[in-house]
């Protein structure tokens, strides 16, 4: 939703149709006993009143905040907070040699080393192997990735790899060359290869 009025000007407008209610009730009081319907004109003042307040309470809420970068700047806050927090993890991890059914320093494998990690900084429990891992979370568009989200791919002769996207076009993966190492989306090899990709938390 976008939202094309400005915070301070909403307020105004709030408090405009608050005062007017209010100058437009003391007047009528004074014709009271000659107004037969002004039970009616407060009654439906009120109901007016009610309605505008509650319509700009929720633009202010539901539209303002996202223009003003409230929510849009928590979750980008949130994005990079979690992918320092991989790239730091990964650091560690570069160039362990890849060691099918491996789980540690001394060697791991792709699904391995998505499973510690994710334990490891998000205290979530993935299942073991990447035929489960490619079930688990929620889909996510390709071109819509953030730090954290899996990436999977169907290389030639193999049943499954992923990986960990990092942010900037990057992930990082266990290698069965070159062992944990950072590779890049747009290379032809994983483009080629690529099959689907996993959000795991919101």
């Amino acid at each position: 939703m976008s939202c094309r009025i400005n915070v301070p000007i909403a307020f105004v407008l709030i408090v405009y149709e608050y005062v007017c209610y209010h100058i437009l009730m003391e007047d009528l009081s004074i014709y009271k006993d000659t107004i037969r319907t002004y039970g009616l004109v407060c009654k439906a003042m009120k109901t007016i009143k009610y309605i505008f307040f509650v319509y700009f309470l929720l633009l202010l809420i539901s539209g303002c905040t996202a223009k003003y970068g409230i929510k849009t700047d928590s979750a980008s806050r949130y994005n990079e907070f979690t992918e320092q927090q991989l790239r730091k993890e990964v650091e560690l991890w570069l160039d362990v040699p890849h060691c099918m059914g491996g789980t540690d320093t001394d060697g791991i494998d792709c699904s391995g080393f998505v499973m510690v990690v994710y334990d490891k900084l998000f205290e979530i429990k993935l299942p073991r192997d990447t035929q489960h891992q490619v079930l688990a979370g929620t889909p996510v568009n390709k071109n819509d990735l953030r730090a954290g989200d899996l990436v999977f791919f169907i290389p030639p002769g193999m049943k499954g790899h992923v990986g960990i996207y990092l942010g900037n076009g990057e992930f990082a993966h266990t290698s069965s060359r070159k062992g944990v190492m950072v590779s890049m989306l747009s290379d032809p090899y994983w483009n080629k290869h690529y099959l689907t990709s996993r959000r795991i938390f919101q």
